[in-house]
């Protein structure tokens, strides 16, 4: 062998010991708390063997490497074992601590207006709100992460309002997309679009840029008529709005319905059309 190819083959090993460290030192640091940090265990785990795939076979630690890898991965899968069978517990637990209750079988379980849909394979979870009508956000399948993500979306879901304020602006919305349509109905996807405009500060008005805007979706609307409606049965706005459940041809599109909750557990309906009614003068 010259003195080239003495070179070259040292080069390829240096390469493969510095890819294989940074990996190995990530498994280090997270390796004591396994159950949390599984998906960052099992990730560089998978470049260590795409590692070793690649090693030259005269590489000196390829054989100790192959057989720490193949027991490593069966104390990952051990590890994996342990969350499915606990995950739902201790959710459940997590989440009775702020009276929300947990339901339903793996891959989709039910968190009062929220589905969490579980991927064990990657060991994330998906979050939507009602039964997965509107996708929230992705998150690490830890029952830290999940419980957090729910009580923080449970906080944030709506405009904040007080009901009188939130009635006004409604009622603005809805005759603004009246006046256009010329119509006592209106789909209530535009009463939506209307109404999320007025949500908007006075710097929006100013300078319309993305970066002013107040983002105000689906489920925040959603959430806002069931509040003001469903959970105030007895206001103003409850005896006034009419809400028109969507047939099936309505329900084609998403820009045609919208769901809204029926009670806390998640049960609810779809709507097509948002109207007031006209006020009886004796």
């Amino acid at each position: 062998m010259d003195l080239t190819q003495i070179i070259k083959e040292l080069e390829g090993d240096k390469k493969i010991i510095d890819a294989a460290l940074v990996s190995l030192k990530q498994i280090f640091r997270l390796d004591k708390d396994r159950k949390n940090n599984f998906q960052q265990l099992a990730t560089s785990l998978n470049k260590l063997e795409e590692i070793n795939k690649k090693s030259y076979d005269n590489f000196s630690q390829k054989d100790g490497f192959s057989e720490w890898m193949t027991k490593y991965r069966h104390d990952l899968y051990e590890v994996q074992e342990e969350i499915i069978k606990h995950f739902g517990l201790e959710l459940n637990d997590a989440l009775k601590k702020v009276n929300i209750s947990l339901s339903g079988q793996y891959p989709d379980l039910k968190a009062g207006l929220f589905t969490i849909q579980i991927n064990f394979e990657s060991m994330n979870a998906t979050l939507w709100y009602g039964p997965k009508q509107e996708y929230l956000l992705k998150c690490r399948l830890t029952v830290k992460d999940v419980a957090e993500k729910i009580i923080n979306i449970t906080k944030e879901l709506g405009c904040k309002l007080d009901s009188i304020e939130f009635a006004k602006k409604l009622e603005e919305a809805f005759l603004v997309q009246s006046g256009k349509l010329k119509s006592k109905a209106i789909p209530i996807i535009k009463v939506l679009a209307e109404f999320a405009f007025l949500m908007q500060s006075s710097q929006f008005y100013q300078d319309p840029r993305r970066d002013n805007y107040r983002g105000y979706g689906r489920a925040d609307f959603s959430y806002d008529l069931f509040k003001r409606t469903k959970l105030e049965p007895e206001s103003t706005l409850s005896k006034k709005l009419h809400l028109s459940i969507a047939s099936l041809a309505d329900t084609k599109k998403r820009q045609d319905f919208l769901w809204i909750p029926d009670d806390i557990t998640g049960k609810g309906t779809t709507y097509a059309y948002l109207q007031f009614k006209e006020e009886k003068h004796e």
